[in-house]
C-alpha cells in the first residue's frame, strides 16, 4: 500500500485500513470474505483482542434505500447532515450507527415524507431523539441484516446542544431573520448545511 501511495497517510482502524490523500480525500478499505450461499462477508476485527465479524451490507443497503423511497428522500439528507454535525463537532457516532439511529427515527416521525422545508423540524426532532435515548445501551440493530451496531462514545450532551442550538435557529426562521438562523445551523452543521 505504502508503495503504490508514497505521499499519502496510511494507517489501521479497527476494522479497516485509511488512505489518506493529499487532496484530502479518505478512502478506508475493509477485506473481506464473501459467502455466496448466504450473500455475507466475514472480515477481520482488530478490535478488544481480535475477532472474524459478519456483515450484509446488501441486506443493509436495500433496507435503507427502501425507507429512503417511503421517506420522499429525506433518510439519506438526514444521513449526512448528521454526518456533518459529527464531524463538525466531534461526536463519536460511526457512520453506520448515524445510519441505522436515522432509519429508526423517520420510521415514526410524522413528517417523514414532507420535503425540504420540514428539515429543521427534522433535525431538531431528530437531535431530541438522540438525546432521548438510553445512554446505557451499548448497541442497536443494523436495518436489514439485524447485525449490531455498536456505540463507541457517549453522544448524548452533544445532540441535547445541537437541540438547543436547532431551537434557536428556527425561533430566527421564524422571525424571518435568515442570517442568524443560518449562523445557528452552522454552529451544528459547520458550513455544508445550510449551503
Amino acid at each position: 500500500m505504502r508503495r503504490t501511495y508514497p505521499s499519502s497517510e496510511v494507517a489501521a482502524d479497527g476494522q479497516v485500513i485509511v488512505v489518506k490523500f493529499t487532496d484530502h480525500l479518505k478512502v478506508e478499505i475493509l477485506g473481506a470474505f464473501h459467502s455466496a450461499e448466504t450473500g455475507s462477508y466475514t472480515f477481520p476485527d482488530s478490535n478488544g483482542g481480535g475477532s472474524w465479524r459478519i456483515c450484509k451490507p446488501k441486506d443493509e443497503l436495500d433496507a435503507f434505500a427502501t425507507r429512503d423511497v417511503v421517506c420522499n428522500g429525506n433518510l439519506v439528507q438526514l444521513a449526512r447532515m448528521a454526518r456533518a454535525w459529527r464531524d463538525t463537532n466531534g461526536v463519536p457516532m460511526s457512520g453506520m450507527l448515524i445510519d441505522t439511529l436515522a432509519y429508526q427515527f423517520l420510521a415514526t416521525w410524522e413528517h417523514r415524507d414532507k420535503s425540504h422545508t420540514y428539515y429543521d423540524w427534522m433535525v431538531r426532532d431528530f437531535f431530541a431523539f438522540l438525546a432521548g435515548l438510553d445512554a446505557s445501551k451499548s448497541y442497536w440493530l443494523a436495518p436489514g441484516s439485524g447485525s449490531y451496531v455498536w456505540k463507541t462514545g457517549s453522544f448524548h450532551a452533544k445532540a441535547r446542544a445541537a437541540h438547543s442550538i436547532s431551537l434557536v435557529a428556527i425561533d430566527h426562521l421564524e422571525k424571518e431573520e435568515f442570517w442568524s438562523a443560518k449562523y445557528e445551523f452552522r454552529r451544528i452543521f459547520g458550513n455544508a448545511f445550510p449551503s
